[in-house]
């Protein structure tokens, strides 16, 4: 009988052992699935704002398909798929994202990036300001409106919200596009010279690089 039961405790520890094991081997396999998926969304989004659509679709379609809570994530899909003139695909991503979090200063600024892009002007205007009412230093906000002023051909105001977003993120090559339009709107030829240069450094293989490099050369 006592031989039994040891025998019969041995096996529980050994039952017990394993199922530890399994379970921190699943915990490390969380672990490393959510640092992927983390780096997955920070390079779509790096890849957003280098105007590298395609390839930010690709990341971030991947991370809101394995996290479809992750609200960032659907609010920078709908970005890129703007970018890649998806509208419709690109609306059902930013509600996607705004029925997850209404209140996300980063979701609030894409939807109204997408409707600057539809030249949905006031309803743009009005999730901006609220995405920086909610945190004034919301870098896609910021950018956000400075497209906003441009496309409005309000220049000086385009110029002070896009300079803020480049200090921001310096890597910002929409910012340095729009910012080059901005400025050549005011006759500040060599600060859109300035701009369009690095605009080219940072997004040389875009569509948007052959219109700026045709500008340049009328300007010389």
């Amino acid at each position: 009988m006592v031989s039994s039961e040891m025998g019969n405790r041995t096996i529980r520890g050994r039952v017990l052992i394993t199922m530890t094991s399994a379970i921190r081997s699943l915990l490390a396999l969380l672990v490393v699935a959510g640092a992927v998926s983390a780096a997955s969304l920070d390079e779509g989004v790096e890849r957003y704002f280098a105007m590298d659509y395609v390839a930010a679709e690709r990341h971030l379609q991947a991370v809101s398909d394995a996290e479809p809570e992750n609200a960032r994530a659907f609010a920078y899909l709908g970005l890129a798929l703007a970018g890649r003139n998806q509208p419709s695909e690109a609306q059902t991503a930013i509600d996607r994202a705004c029925g997850l979090a209404p209140e996300s200063d980063e979701v609030l600024a894409a939807r109204g990036i997408v409707r600057v892009l539809r030249r949905q002007y006031d309803p743009a205007a009005s999730d901006l300001n609220k995405a920086r009412e909610i945190r004034s230093d919301s870098e896609l906000a910021v950018f956000g409106l400075g497209m906003l002023h441009t496309e409005r051909k309000q220049h000086q105001q385009a110029v002070d919200a896009l300079e803020k977003a480049i200090e921001m993120n310096p890597e910002n090559a929409l910012a340095y596009y729009y910012a080059g339009i901005a400025y050549n709107g005011l006759r500040r030829s060599d600060k859109m010279v300035e701009k369009f240069q690095t605009f080219l450094r940072l997004a040389p293989r875009t569509p948007e690089a052959q219109k700026v490099q045709s500008l340049l050369r009328a300007v010389r």
